[in-house]
């Protein structure tokens, strides 16, 4: 049953982390990045080590908070096996009681990490503070993730169960049962569907290894009333997503069924797991072994074992005391009492074979644990003591001060005829202070001349930068195109530029990650390259592929540029196209669908991207932008948003390629009502028009 959990936890895993995209079932309703993007497909494919370091690469850029990072590279240590060091990132994100509105989702994520990794390692009771603090701060600050919020009243209850007290077990699990028929309530998405199911499927386990059959069939019965729902919204879509909750909802119940005298039923709920299509894989056999087990149906049990090695060699480096524990000494005692001695023989070799380098790991790992525990608690020391020295630095220099005020009045009544001296002393200090005043006004105003330089040397910087973009466009038959750049500060990372080759159109809109002056230069090469491979007449996809081992080579600083390329064909109306990382463009009103997700330029010098094609794209208007657009904040710290700009597309059908650039910067503009610009804000629009040749 484990193993069944796992492969749903890893659908569930897939839907949290926005795994299906814009065309998918769910939404990142603007949380996720595209910083955040990357770094989640990262994990997704297991480059655990190109995770820490964007991770690291973005916290330094800004792009990433500490806590947002710390979250991150908590995930991929944990999934690389180093527990200590994924614990303690876990320990940083949620050190601060009182994150941003932007990183409580991974606040939230990074704390129910930490109390599950603490209930794993059986710290129940750290879990249970772990997680009551960080319900009690989500209450507090609002409510951000809730199957974050679900998954921690769940965990309370485990620990509970796990501590002997199965009364607050019981009222934890049924305020996670609350929360999900409430957050049904307001959205029946996959995602509490989701949510929903495995945290009924997992409470039922819990008190099926308590023996508390009743129970275990009633949150079964819960599970059950929202599989159609759950089939409905995305079983055509994900057939094996449902397939895998339906086999561990009919093997739970045919547990608890045999747990409860009723073996025709259970043999019924048995039969039911065999006839779907997980019970047919590895894993799907060595789950239905906890039922065959209690069955006695002991022969049946060593069949299913027999592949064990197989499984754990797939999905395991290295077999630990938990998998002995959990997997071996089951299989050792199904074929010892379905009589097989030389297979019984052969398991208990591998156990004692197993267990000395499986111990000799843990001790390593608790050695490592401790060594980092040790390591944050020295730090945390010497943090104090430089705190306690501080403290006792400003006492003495209060103690100084007024025995100074004390000497000065004793020293003024007793000298009070070397007065005149003492203020012909005074005099020349003055003269000396007012020396040393005019020398610091002189170094300020020599400060205020090389800030203005500065300022000087940035305008005409920007006037270079605004120089590498067009600000003509074509005037002719059968295209209408227009664009527009504006730098949230004197130079930034945006860049768009056009070539016109007889009837082919070159175009493209990028945005370099990061701001300010390496960003303008990042810039400035890739719309050099642009220009360069657009004169060739290449292919978009061979030009991406092209420009990115030109961005990527000697690239220390880890910056990239995420870019849309399209070649249109003014003649035949057709439109071939690259996007690379970027935003998808806008298309009458919708977002144009990619069927590649090819990543942006400059991160990986032997990347090959891939094109797609548009056959013909005649009065369709196209918008292509920057996040400077979606993303805009207003004072209230609310984004422009997909929606709003989906809206005022819909509306712009009549409108010209300058008009349509005119209405979003306005829109954008008016949103912002005062607030800085958070973003530079390219926007290309752009129409290829039928035209009578003759």
């Amino acid at each position: 049953m484990k193993k069944i959990v796992l492969i749903a936890m890893s659908i569930l895993t897939l839907f949290a982390c926005g795994g299906v995209g814009r065309n998918g079932l769910l939404q990142n309703d603007g949380k996720f990045s595209r910083a955040d993007t990357l770094i989640r497909e990262a994990l997704g494919t297991r480059d655990y080590q190109r995770a820490l370091a964007l991770a690291d690469s973005l916290e330094q850029t800004g792009d990433f908070s500490s806590v947002r990072a710390d979250n991150y590279r908590g995930d991929a240590y944990s999934s690389l096996g180093r527990r200590a060091e994924s614990k303690e990132c876990y320990r940083r994100a949620t050190a601060d009681n009182s994150p941003a509105t932007r990183d409580l989702w991974c606040y939230q994520e990074a704390g129910n990490s930490l109390a599950k990794r603490l209930y794993l390692d059986g710290d129940y009771e750290g879990a249970l503070r772990l997680a009551m603090d960080i319900m009690a701060n989500i209450d507090l600050l609002g409510t951000d993730n809730e199957g974050n919020s679900v998954g921690l009243d769940a965990l309370m209850g485990y620990c509970y169960q796990a501590l002997g007290k199965p009364r607050q077990a019981k009222e934890n699990y049924e305020r996670a049962y609350r929360r999900v028929r409430q957050w049904l309530e307001r959205d029946s998405s996959a995602m509490a569907l989701l949510w929903g199911v495995e945290t009924y499927n997992t409470i039922s386990e819990k008190y099926l290894e308590n023996h508390e059959y009743d129970e275990a069939m009633r949150w079964a019965d819960r599970t059950d009333s929202l599989m159609p729902a759950l089939t409905e919204l995305y079983g055509s879509r994900f057939p094996e997503g449902v397939d895998t909750y339906r086999g561990a909802l009919a093997l739970i119940r045919a547990r608890a069924a045999l747990g409860q005298g009723r073996k025709d039923y259970a043999e019924r709920a048995f039969a039911d797991y065999n006839r779907t299509d997980c019970s047919k894989t590895i894993g799907g056999r060595i789950c239905a072994t906890n039922y065959l087990m209690t069955a006695q149906r002991y022969e049946e049990a060593a069949d299913c074992y027999a592949e064990t090695d197989q499984f754990m060699k797939q999905h395991y480096a290295d077999i630990t005391l938990d998998h002995i524990q959990e997997t071996y000494i089951p299989k050792l005692r199904a074929n010892l009492y379905a009589g097989r001695k030389d297979s019984a023989l052969y398991v208990a070799r591998q156990i004692t074979e197993f267990y000395d380098s499986a111990l000799t790991r843990y001790k390593r790992s608790e050695a490592a644990e401790l060594a980092t525990v040790y390591d944050t608690q020295g730090k945390e020391r010497k943090i104090v003591e430089q705190q306690a020295d501080l403290l006792r630095q400003r006492l003495w220099g209060i103690a100084g001060a007024l025995v100074l005020i004390v000497f000065f009045f004793l020293a003024y009544d007793l000298h009070r005829r070397r007065a005149r001296r003492r203020l012909a002393a005074a005099h020349a200090d003055l003269q000396t202070a007012h020396a040393d005043l005019q020398t610091a006004y002189d170094k300020l105003e020599e400060t205020i001349a090389a800030k203005e330089r500065i300022e000087s040397e940035l305008r005409i910087a920007r006037g270079i930068q605004m120089s590498m973009v067009p600000s003509s466009f074509p005037d002719c038959d059968g295209l209408d195109l227009y664009a527009e750049m504006t730098p949230a500060k004197e130079v930034g990372g945006d860049l768009y530029g056009y070539v016109l080759d007889g009837a082919r159109l070159y175009f493209c809109v990028g945005d370099v990650s990061g701001k300010g002056v390496p960003a303008s230069l990042f810039m400035a090469q890739t719309a050099r390259l642009f220009q360069t491979f657009a004169k060739e007449g290449i292919m978009p996809a061979d030009m991406a592929t092209r420009m990115n081992r030109e961005l990527a080579e000697n690239n220390e600083r880890g910056m990239f540029v995420t870019m849309f390329i399209g070649l249109a064909d003014l003649d035949t109306g057709s439109l071939d196209y690259c996007n690379c990382g970027h935003n998808p463009p806008v298309v009458d009103g919708t977002f144009l669908q990619m069927a590649y997700q090819n990543l942006p330029l400059g991160l990986w010098e032997d990347y090959t991207f891939q094109g797609e094609r548009m056959e013909d794209v005649r009065n369709r208007r196209l918008l292509i932008y920057t996040d400077g657009l979606n993303e805009a904040m207003n004072p209230a710290n609310e984004q422009f948003g997909d929606e709003r700009l989906m809206q005022l597309m819909q509306q712009a059908a009549s409108l010209n390629a300058h008009q349509v650039i005119d209405m979003l910067s306005k829109a954008v503009a008016q949103f912002r009502d005062g607030a800085e610009p958070n973003d530079d804000l390219t926007l290309m629009a752009l129409c290829v028009k039928p035209f009578n040749k003759s």
